[in-house]
């Protein structure tokens, strides 16, 4: 996700952990139960026991989601050392926020009880499950590389790199810079907010 955001747009996205955090939140928040079914333990917005794989495919539109306003507010008025700073400034912001509001996503304890996917229907021994598990991931980690994969030799992965190497140069021929850094943005945070799912179901 990264590498479609640095690599290929040259988008400096120094917030690529919060689109990670948004999805691990999400996906926590979609595979809970209510707060009230674990008593007074934890305080979170939602809690809606999703089946698997729900809670893994919301992380990553929340992380696709999350991408437009932090796009539209960074990338279509600031240049790109602004832009940089911009999306340190609001990871900053973000981390503050969530450790700030406990009632939001439980404050700085964070989240716990957090459902594995897929454990009952492979009755295993905890180490046995931690295979099954990196079946999982190496199977998320072959989707997102053939996603990518396909993105970088499209027609649109070379406006992609053209507009990296020259933003005037790709506008000059009728293509807005905006629009495909946008859509850059935006499938970057998806896959961001579908690896923070991952690791947040696995710990």
């Amino acid at each position: 996700g990264l590498d479609l955001q640095f690599g290929l747009a040259g988008i400096n996205n120094f917030a690529y952990i919060v689109f990670q955090a948004a999805g691990g939140y999400a996906a926590a928040l979609f595979a809970l139960k209510p707060a009230k079914a674990y008593g007074s333990f934890e305080t979170y917005l939602g809690g809606w026991h999703l089946p698997f794989p729900l809670p893994l495919l919301g992380a990553g539109v929340i992380g696709g989601v999350l991408a437009v306003p932090v796009g539209l507010i960074a990338m279509r008025r600031l240049r790109a050392d602004y832009q940089a700073m911009a999306m340190l400034v609001l990871s900053l912001i973000a981390t503050g926020l969530a450790d700030a509001q406990t009632g939001l996503v439980n404050g700085p304890t964070g989240l716990a009880l957090i459902p594995q996917p897929l454990a009952g229907v492979f009755h295993v021994s905890p180490v046995s499950y931690n295979w099954v598990f990196l079946a999982l991931t190496a199977a998320c980690c072959a989707v997102a590389w053939w996603v990518t994969r396909g993105i970088a030799r499209s027609p649109f992965g070379r406006l992609l790199r053209a507009v990296r190497d020259s933003e005037s140069g790709a506008a000059a021929l009728g293509r807005s810079p905006e629009s495909l850094r946008m859509t850059a943005l935006v499938a970057g945070g998806a896959l961001a907010g579908l690896s923070g799912g991952l690791l947040v179901e696995y710990t």
